[in-house]
């Protein structure tokens, strides 16, 4: 496992990952309102009706959320990686743990790219890095974990 203290979006990384929720807005968009989701809204401000639009064709609302584990757009090279059902809620250690074993098949079809994603979580998640660190062990070499503090 690699962790990598840099800016995940400006880093040189094939594909480029945010952490993201279930909820998708009676507009149709997926809720990219804070942490790195609200980034990568800023610089793709079409991907939250597109990954909406995704949810909605691809997969079942239970419980007013969606559970999909990741999301990838090919054309901006941009993976969401579920670690929240609901954007208010803490993030769920058994929903990353399942998020990253789709990322990890994901990563190995995609074994000639290298993959970045915020370390999940932590930060807008309300989670302490012990408790998603083991799971992070389990990806393979082509996938970085970023840890970006600002000064």
């Amino acid at each position: 496992m690699n962790i990598i203290n840099e800016n995940l979006y400006t880093s040189g990384v094939d594909i480029k990952g945010f952490t993201s929720n279930g909820v998708v807005k009676g507009n149709g968009e997926l809720v990219m309102g804070a942490g790195t989701a609200k980034q990568v809204k800023i610089l793709h401000p079409d991907l939250p009706l597109l990954f909406g639009n995704m949810l909605k064709t691809s997969f079942r609302k239970v419980n007013g959320t969606y559970r999909y584990g990741y999301l990838y757009d090919e054309d901006t090279s941009i993976i969401a990686v579920q670690t929240k059902y609901h954007y208010k809620d803490a993030s769920d250690v058994e929903l990353i743990e399942y998020s990253l074993e789709l990322l990890n098949k994901f990563a190995q079809l995609h074994s000639n790219k290298l993959i970045g994603i915020p370390f999940p979580g932590i930060g807008e998640g309300k989670l302490n890095k012990n408790d998603v660190l083991f799971l992070l062990e389990a990806l393979p070499t082509n996938v970085l974990v970023f840890e970006y503090e600002k000064d």
